[in-house]
């Protein structure tokens, strides 16, 4: 009897100590807790260096804005001047009417051009209130 509890103890140790290796051989099975912890902890380091590298290339890039900036702001500045003083020079006769009204006055008189307008008279075109 007694060999057969000794026997019986031995087979249960041995027993045990293949399962306990056999467990420990096996990979060990990760929670879910830990696999989002490890996917978030992943997704933030990622985030983190896009972050960084997008503020690295704005540090680069900001002296650039502040040139086109500054030539914005001068040519603008050069059309905001320029567009009015070249629009008044080109609306603006270079000569005196004074000397052509006085033509007309003496051809026509105090007449409308309704009034003088017949198969003989040929009209020279001419822009007269420009």
């Amino acid at each position: 009897m007694e060999l057969k509890k000794l026997v019986a103890s031995k087979k249960q140790e041995i027993l045990s100590k293949t399962a306990i290796q056999a467990l420990e051989s096996q990979p060990k099975l990760r929670g879910i807790e830990d696999i989002l912890n490890d996917g978030i902890k992943k997704h933030v380091a990622e985030t983190n260096a896009s972050l960084l590298q997008a503020q690295k290339d704005y540090n680069q890039g900001r002296p650039k804005k502040w040139v086109v900036f500054a030539i914005g702001l001068v040519l603008g500045g050069l059309a905001g001047w320029g567009l009015p003083t070249l629009t008044l020079m080109l609306d603006s006769s270079k000569f005196s009417r004074s000397s052509l009204d006085n033509v007309m006055y003496n051809l026509l008189g105090h007449r409308h051009y309704p009034d003088v307008l017949t198969n003989e008279l040929v009209v020279i075109s001419y822009e007269y209130n420009s």
